[in-house]
């Protein structure tokens, strides 16, 4: 028997003759893209196997493409908690300059969506990583043409600026926030066995 989302099957039931037990057989292809917005748009991309564009981002099944700025990233998402456990049990070895260096590009969580993060230093005795964190959307409310009642609907009234004049200086990118990593940092993880 096959449970069908959408007319795609997700998963199939089987039941063992001899035991009675039921069991659940995945479908490999449900979530094609390598990200975590569950839209009618993310939804129907993850079906039709194309990659899911969000936020100057297209996400595919092995790398994320940041359309902005030309970037190649690699999701790290499936191997955050291994990451973040080897680093907690072995501090010396593992810090986030083991893996980055400054000017380094990622993408981190933050809210609901990822953002671009630029490393800019790293703190000696805590050992963070911290840069400039570029927001994807930041809404602004024209007052005055609200004031002048110069528009049609509210929502026109509402704009964003470009994700470079976005930036918030100074931030933390902590492990557990690290979405996706450069090539060459991602070749670091799989070296040390954590990716």
């Amino acid at each position: 028997m096959s449970i069908v989302m959408n007319n795609k099957t997700i998963y199939n039931r089987k039941i063992d003759p001899q035991t009675k037990q039921v069991e659940k057989e995945s479908k490999p292809g449900l979530f094609y893209n390598d990200h975590r917005f569950n839209y009618a748009e993310s939804r129907w991309c993850d079906l039709n196997h194309v990659p899911y564009y969000r936020n100057g981002l297209l996400y595919g099944p092995d790398v994320i493409e940041d359309k902005l700025t030309g970037l190649t990233y690699h999701s790290i998402v499936k191997d955050r908690a291994k990451i973040w456990r080897a680093m907690a049990e072995n501090p010396k070895q593992f810090k986030p300059e083991t893996f980055f260096k400054v000017g380094d590009k990622l993408l981190i969580d933050h809210f609901q969506s990822q953002s671009r993060f630029e490393v800019t230093h790293f703190s000696p005795k805590a050992g963070n990583m911290h840069g400039t964190r570029l927001l994807n959307v930041d809404w602004h409310f024209d007052q005055e043409s609200y004031e002048q009642g110069d528009y049609i609907d509210m929502k026109t009234l509402w704009y964003t600026k470009p994700v470079k004049e976005n930036q918030q200086i100074g931030k933390l990118a902590r492990p557990w926030s690290w979405y996706a990593v450069p090539q060459e940092a991602y070749f670091k993880f799989q070296l040390l066995g954590l990716a």
